[in-house]
């Protein structure tokens, strides 16, 4: 080594020995900004200002251990956020990741496309997400520009009370002028669907339908004004109906030809309603799917991209996308079809609208109308924990009814079993029933409670050779007959919705076996499940054919061995004995379940009001007790 380099190694090495030990500086020093020579009891400075010296006590040790852990959370979140950022680029292998080298890296890097090597930091470079031949790629800026898209976690702008009626005022005077009927009778068909139709499914906003059919807005249409009231024609007014929909016939054909539009797609949803209603099972299932193809074409399901964007908009696609959704599974159920909508909105159901959601509901046209307790309606919390329902129910009827059924079918019924009930616990207080004493709630919130108990049945009746599950489906067919005797003391039966029938129809299934068993109180059931339904049968007449497949079964009944006292989780995988409700695949044998077992029965097997049984011959009704 030279010299001069052994020189320079011995300064430093000299340098170093000569480093003093780091020492505390008191608070005075710290507060001067001046070196401190650590002194103990006092420092010199502290000593030459005449100064009491104070040395700043080392914080617990446990409040360093919550500072370290919050460090190392805000650290992953910085790390997840920089993944989302970088998402794009790395999907598409356009962009070039920095990374410390490794051997595997460096025998591929050879080997590598020159599509990999180009960057993407110019925000006009573009991504294709899809496959379509009909969309623009994505590019930098379109993806900065999405992700600034404005909360819609605020709650929007709306009306007050003497507001919403200055302009429901003037809303009845244009559509009274529209389809040219007396303004007494458009009030009495539009007061019917705010009350009875809009709560449930949300296929429209009020108050935004409201002022754009009195102002001509985008958010009214003739034809939706035609099928609000042909919809309220099913409790009310039932001689307008045939005049109404030849006029909705007409306008839909006309609708049918133009660019799609959000009146048109909620105009739609509640002719799909109201079919099915009336037993036009073909229509409403062409009807409701229209309807989400036409939402799926306007972009309805994903967030809104670019700036600046419309709150309201956003909010009026963040609805009825939930509608469509939930309405989808609905369909679902009452025909046993497999749901068209697979994948859940990927946001919230929408926020609440204050005058909806505390505007005071009143059974308008009810029977007991003078007895009625006013209350809050609670329309949009109701609608959201109805959503929160409406996600299980879907992942029952591709599990449990569906044809390819997994294995381990005992784990997803339990798990699900805990999700309702996790569900029911977790619903508010004023979505209960009993929040108000000796008062059944508004039909909504009354038709969610017993949608459970009926979600509850469909879980465990196919296995209900198991007497866990034998047990579940009595309770929650009881449940569901309080529930209907307490509609019925509020309100009368007239106004008895379609959702609570198949509710009433799904509970009768279970009183019927229980009837067989010779349990006590069965027929008092079957009789209530009944009368619910013989009450709607005006303005629903699709109910006869269940009303008819109940009443052949008290007839038919054959002995059908006891169920089993032992309930193991093994006893799921039995042969199946219930009646089945709404077995619309004719071509399987549904009827003889004494020949096949859990992994046999297909999404035909479910209840959807029964509407298969029509064409099935009567001889096999022989067979299913």
């Amino acid at each position: 080594m030279p010299p001069a380099r052994k020189d320079l190694n011995k300064s430093i090495a000299k340098r170093v020995g000569k480093r003093q030990a780091y020492h505390l500086t008191c608070h005075n020093c710290r507060t001067r900004k001046v070196k401190c020579d650590g002194a103990q009891p006092e420092c010199g400075i502290c000593k030459a200002y005449s100064q009491q010296c104070q040395y700043d006590k080392a914080p617990p040790m446990s409040q360093v251990l919550a500072m370290a852990e919050r460090i190392a959370q805000l650290e992953k979140g910085l790390d997840i956020q920089r993944e989302d950022n970088q998402q794009h680029d790395v999907s598409d292998g356009a962009s070039v990741v920095m990374e410390v080298p490794s051997p595997t890296a460096s025998r591929t890097t050879a080997y590598r496309s020159p599509v990999d090597t180009v960057t993407s930091a110019s925000q006009e470079t573009p991504h294709y997400p899809s496959t379509s031949a009909v969309e623009d790629p994505v590019t930098g800026q379109n993806e900065e520009n999405s992700t600034r898209s404005p909360s819609l976690t605020a709650v929007m702008p709306t009306m007050n009370e003497e507001q919403l009626q200055y302009w429901e005022k003037s809303a009845v005077q244009a559509c009274a002028t529209q389809l040219r009927l007396p303004e007494e009778r458009i009030e009495h068909l539009l007061k019917t669907h705010w009350t009875w139709v809009l709560p449930m499914f949300l296929f429209s906003n009020r108050v935004q339908f409201v002022r754009d059919a009195a102002s001509g807005g985008l958010h009214a249409s003739e034809l939706l004004l035609c099928v609000i009231c042909l919809h309220s024609t099913r409790f009310t007014d039932h001689a307008l109906s045939e005049e109404l929909f030849a006029r909705v016939r007409l306008l839909l054909g006309q609708e049918l030809h133009q660019k799609p539009k959000i009146p048109t797609v909620q105009a739609l949803l509640q002719l799909s309603a109201r079919e099915m209603g009336k037993g036009s099972i073909s229509q409403a299932w062409l009807y409701s799917g229209m309807a989400f193809r036409m939402a799926v074409d306007m972009g309805i399901f994903t967030k809104t991209k670019g700036q600046p964007s419309d709150l309201e908009l956003d909010r009026v696609h963040q609805q009825l996308a939930w509608s469509c959704y939930t309405w989808d599974k609905i369909v679902s159920l009452y025909l046993g079809r497999v749901p068209t909508l697979p994948e859940v909105p990927n946001f919230p159901p929408p926020v609440v609208d204050e005058i909806t959601e505390k505007s005071i509901w009143i059974p308008y046209g009810a029977e007991t109308l003078s007895a009625w307790q006013p209350m809050f309606s609670y329309t949009y919390s109701a609608f959201e924990n109805f959503c929160k329902l409406v996600v299980i129910i879907h992942d029952i009827l591709i599990t449990v009814y569906a044809k390819n059924r997994p294995q381990q079918i005992t784990y997803f019924v339990n798990q699900t079993r805990q999700r309702l009930e996790e569900w029911h616990k977790d619903t508010p207080p004023h979505l209960k029933a009993g929040s108000v004493p000796d008062q059944c709630p508004p039909p909504h919130i009354l038709t969610q409670i017993m949608l459970y108990y009926t979600t509850l049945i469909l879980l465990h009746r196919p296995f209900r050779s198991n007497s866990q599950c034998q047990t579940i489906c009595r309770d929650a067919a009881r449940q569901c007959e309080e529930l209907i005797l307490s509609f019925e003391k509020s309100f009368g039966l007239s106004h008895v919705t379609y959702l609570i029938a198949y509710c009433s129809y799904t509970a009768a299934t279970v009183a019927l076996q229980d009837l067989h068993d010779g349990i006590e109180g069965s027929q008092t059931r079957v009789n209530t499940y009944l009368r619910a339904l013989y009450s709607v049968r005006a303005g629903t007449p699709g109910i006869q054919r269940s009303i008819d497949i109940i009443v052949r079964n008290l007839d038919r009944r054959t002995p059908a061995p006891k169920p089993q006292t032992e309930s193991t989780n093994q006893d799921l995988q039995m042969p199946i004995d219930a009646l089945p409700a709404f077995p619309f695949d004719v071509n399987c044998d549904l009827m003889n379940f004494t020949t096949g077992d859990v992994e046999s029965l297909p999404i035909g097997g479910l209840d959807s009001f029964a509407y298969g049984f029509v064409t099935t011959p009567s001889d096999n009704y022989a067979n299913i007790f």
